[in-house]
């Protein structure tokens, strides 16, 4: 289903990290948006995203871990200084599914990895 996040913010006093070996999809506001055309607007975090030492561990991103088709994320913000996991690791994406993309306006401080989209 089509979903929408505006306006959510994070503060540095959370981590997130993976449950089990081979966890997919975690992120400072959203773990996976499976819905298509869904929105992230406007979301700022500051989370720490973390495999947990856990092995396998892909698609983390300071906002969102994943993204699938047609998916809009707008204006949203990643201050956090770590995103890390096996591999699909960025400071606002972790992994776009493909599809059209709309990444407008997205910005992440220099300490974070992976640029913007994890898998571009």
């Amino acid at each position: 289903k089509q979903s929408t996040v505006h306006n959510c913010l994070v503060t540095s006093s959370v981590t997130i990290n993976a449950g089990h070996n081979g966890a997919l999809g975690h992120g400072g506001i959203v773990g996976a948006n499976t819905g298509n055309s869904s929105m992230i607007i406007g979301c700022s975090s500051a989370a720490v995203v973390s495999s947990n030492g856990k092995t396998g561990c892909t698609r983390f991103g300071g906002i969102t871990g994943y993204v699938s088709a047609n998916t809009t994320v707008q204006s949203c913000l990643y201050t956090g200084t770590t995103v890390s996991g096996s591999s699909n690791i960025g400071a606002i994406i972790g992994y776009n599914d493909g599809g059209y993309k709309h990444f407008y306006n997205n910005y992440y401080t220099s300490g974070s990895q992976g640029g913007i989209n994890g898998n571009d």
